[in-house]
């Protein structure tokens, strides 16, 4: 052990490791001097100086081991604060989905939507990326074709208005296919029917049928594969085509076997050949009647057999049947039906005129006309709403008359039933409009389109 005057000498003769804050300095001087403690040294203690170099990457220490102080100093080239987004995938607000310039931000365009979530491609007004809206639905297919921008979601599809280029399969909601769809009429794809169903009878097939002469014949459409959809070529120009059988015994359209056909603006009429046959047929199958008129056939309007179905609306049932058994507006047996803002009007069977079903079908009525040749026309446990009846018959916001009064219509003796003065009068706000309905009446007029909304019961708006 040094002796305690050799321990002084040493450290009085060592460079200082570094110069007290408290050291005596002065501008101009050139010395100064570092004295150490007396009181903090030992007989054994060891002095050292420790040079650093700085990193560049962070934070550097400098220590003193005559101090025990530690100085710390920052690269300024290094981050002071928290990283903004990399990418639009940390970006997970709903009303900031897209990184620009490092900061999450509401979307600018389609592009940027399509880019981040393929199924959420569309950019909305306030910046969200959502499914689709008005102006874009790429995000929309398959079974849901249509875009409801109320909400922003793609839906399937309810009326053919809705693929304007072919044609709605409502059972699944998709759009028919654009390659299905043929045209019938003098000089198109196909002259008739007949010869459609000879082609297409077993296929997927959209026929947009132009009027002119009626169509006079009987077509048949059998099994699950014959999916068809029957439509006006040309709804603007007010000329419904007329399909009818004039002769024979047989019904002017059988669906049976699975079979799924569509029709709107056509009139299914006149079938006159035989009291046996309906105008249309439906024998476990399906039928999706909308705009259309199945009047003046003498073997009643529609029959739905064996688990059948079928959707009316905004349909003509009327002047069907001869006063036989069975020749009513519409006749179900062990089958279902919806029947939404139509007109079963002056049928006439020997009882029932308008609508009878067993107890083994399941039928509900709604925003429509039920107004027998004679009184009580209805003989069905049907679920009948807003409607007017010509009975008794308990159900939500229906109203009853005594009876049909001709007046209420245009030309019931022409199956005219566009309503007049008077029959606004007895039933112009008895329906009820609700979200789903049809938005325009047989004609092309608007129905209200507001939920709760009073409308005119039946198939047509004056």
């Amino acid at each position: 052990m040094l002796p305690r005057s050799t321990a002084v000498l040493l450290a009085l003769a060592l460079p200082p490791a570094c110069t007290s804050p408290s050291a005596n300095t002065s501008e101009g001087d050139a010395s100064s001097t570092a004295v150490a403690d007396d009181s903090s040294s030992t007989a054994d203690s060891t002095v050292s100086a420790t040079a650093s170099t700085t990193d560049t990457t962070g934070p550097t220490s400098t220590t003193s081991s005559m101090t025990g102080n530690t100085m710390t100093t920052t690269d300024p080239s290094s981050s002071t604060g928290p990283q903004g987004c990399q990418g639009d995938d940390e970006c997970g607000g709903p009303g900031t989905p897209i990184c620009i310039d490092q900061v999450c931000s509401p979307c600018e365009s389609d592009a940027q939507c399509a880019a981040k979530d393929p199924a959420n491609p569309a950019c909305r007004d306030d910046g969200q990326c959502v499914q689709c809206t008005a102006s874009n639905d790429d995000g929309c297919g398959g079974a849901t074709p249509i875009c409801d921008a109320a909400v922003n979601t793609c839906m399937g599809c309810a009326f053919h208005e809705q693929c304007p280029d072919s044609a709605c399969r409502i059972a699944t909601g998709e759009c028919f296919d654009e390659a299905d769809v043929h045209t019938v009429g003098a000089g198109q794809d196909f002259e008739d029917f007949t010869a459609a169903a000879g082609s297409l009878g077993a296929e997927m097939a959209v026929l947009r049928v132009s009027s002119g002469p009626t169509y006079d014949e009987a077509i048949v459409l059998s099994g699950s594969n014959a999916v068809w959809a029957i439509l006006d070529a040309n709804p603007d120009d007010m000329m419904v085509p007329l399909w009818a059988r004039t002769s024979g015994n047989t019904s002017t359209l059988a669906i049976d076997d699975s079979a799924e056909v569509y029709i709107q603006g056509i009139s299914v009429s006149s079938n006159t050949g035989s009291s046996m046959f309906p105008g249309i047929a439906v024998d476990n199958a399906s039928l999706y009647l909308d705009r259309a008129r199945v009047v003046n056939n003498d073997g009643g309007g529609i029959s739905l057999d064996n688990g059948a179905y079928a959707l009316v609306r905004n349909s003509f049932v009327g002047g069907n049947g001869n006063g036989a058994a069975g020749t009513r507006g519409i006749s179900c047996t062990d089958s279902d039906a919806l029947i939404l803002y139509s007109s079963l009007v002056r049928n006439d069977a020997d009882t029932d005129d308008s609508l009878a079903c067993n107890g083994g079908s399941n039928v509900e009525v709604r925003n429509t006309l039920l107004l027998g040749r004679d009184p009580s026309s209805i003989n069905c446990g049907a679920t009948i709403t807003y409607s007017v009846v010509d009975e008794m018959f308990a159900g939500t916001g229906n109203h009853q008359v005594a009876m049909l009064n001709n007046a209420w219509f245009g030309d019931v003796f022409s199956n005219d039933f566009t309503p007049t003065a008077m029959g606004l009068a007895e039933f112009g706000d008895v329906a009820q409009w609700q979200s789903g309905d049809p938005l325009v009446d047989i004609d092309g007029d608007a129905r209200p389109g507001i939920d709760g909304s009073a409308d005119v019961a039946g198939a047509d708006i004056p």
